[in-house]
């Protein structure tokens, strides 16, 4: 996943999925704060993890230390500008 652009659609699709269904579906609010966690720890740790990995930063074992928080700071020119 070099490619920023692929990367901005992965990374905010699932916002505007989530946004849609809170409208459409009138969601509960709690319900609705479970799955912005969800995205916020696995979701965006993964995908972030993995562009990492494609970009030959971190080893594909090294993935999961992108839900501590803190590395995506570490790793903030990486992620976002390059």
């Amino acid at each position: 996943m070099k490619n920023v652009f692929i990367y901005y659609l992965c990374l905010l699709a699932p916002l505007a999925l989530i946004y849609w269904l809170y409208d459409y579906y009138e969601i509960s609010s709690d319900l609705l704060a479970g799955i912005i966690i969800i995205y916020l720890l696995a979701y965006k740790s993964y995908l972030d993890g993995r562009r990492l990995v494609a970009k030959n930063i971190l080893s594909r074992n090294e993935i999961w230390i992108m839900i501590i928080p803190g590395n995506h700071l570490r790793f903030f020119k990486e992620l976002y500008l390059d």
